[in-house]
C-alpha cells in the first residue's frame, strides 16, 4: 500500500513543479513563447478569465483527495445535488455507478456566483463522468486557477465545460456560457 501512496503523492507533486516550472512573471518575448512552441491543443485559451454566473460546489473523490473539481446546477456527476445549498458542505455521496475507482464524491465548499476562474493548463487526466470523452474532439479538461472568498485552489472544470459534438480531433471543450462568463 506504500509504494502506491507514495507514488501518488510524488506525481501529484511533480505535476505541480513542472506546472510551477512553466509560469512566467512578465510577458513573453514576442519572438518566443512557450505558448508558440507547446503541443498543447487549448493553448491560446491559457490565461483567460471567466467570472462564475451562478453557486458551483467544490468538491473531490475520496479516493483522489488530491484533485478538486467544480460543478453544480446540472453540471457535475448526477450524484451532486442539483440546488447547491451550503448545507451540503461536508456531505458525501456514494457513486451510482463506479468508473474506474473514484471513491464516494464529497462536497467541500459552496463557491458562490461572482468567483474568478483563470484556465492554467489542460489536462487528458479527465474523469469518466464528465461526457467529454464521445463527445469528438481531443478529450481533455481544463485545470484552472479558482479564486474565492479569499480562497485560491487549482480545480479541474471538466464538469463545467461545453461538450459539444465535433467530428475529429478538433479543440472542443469550453467553459459553459450558462455558468460563467469570459471577463478578459
Amino acid at each position: 500500500m506504500f509504494p502506491r501512496e507514495f507514488l501518488k503523492i510524488a506525481s501529484a507533486v511533480l505535476a505541480l513543479v513542472c506546472f510551477c516550472a512553466g509560469c512566467e512573471s512578465s510577458a513573453p518575448d514576442k519572438n518566443y513563447s512557450a505558448i508558440q512552441h507547446s503541443d498543447a491543443h487549448y493553448a491560446y485559451l491559457f490565461g483567460q478569465k471567466y467570472c462564475t454566473k451562478a453557486d458551483l460546489y467544490l468538491f473531490m473523490f475520496t479516493h483522489n483527495p488530491y484533485y478538486l473539481y467544480i460543478g453544480g446546477h446540472g453540471f457535475g456527476p448526477r450524484e451532486l445535488p442539483a440546488e447547491v445549498t451550503k448545507a451540503n458542505i461536508g456531505q458525501t455521496y456514494g457513486l451510482m455507478t463506479e468508473p474506474g475507482d473514484l471513491g464516494d464524491l464529497k462536497i467541500l465548499n459552496v463557491v458562490p456566483a461572482g468567483s474568478i476562474l483563470i484556465i492554467h493548463a489542460e489536462t487528458h487526466d479527465v474523469t469518466p463522468l464528465n461526457g467529454i470523452r464521445g463527445s469528438g474532439g481531443y478529450p481533455m479538461g481544463f485545470i484552472c486557477l479558482l479564486n474565492y472568498d479569499g480562497n485560491t485552489n487549482y480545480v479541474f472544470s471538466e464538469f463545467i465545460q461545453s461538450h459539444r459534438k465535433v467530428a475529429g480531433k478538433v479543440p472542443n471543450e469550453y467553459i459553459n456560457e450558462a455558468v460563467a462568463e469570459k471577463i478578459q
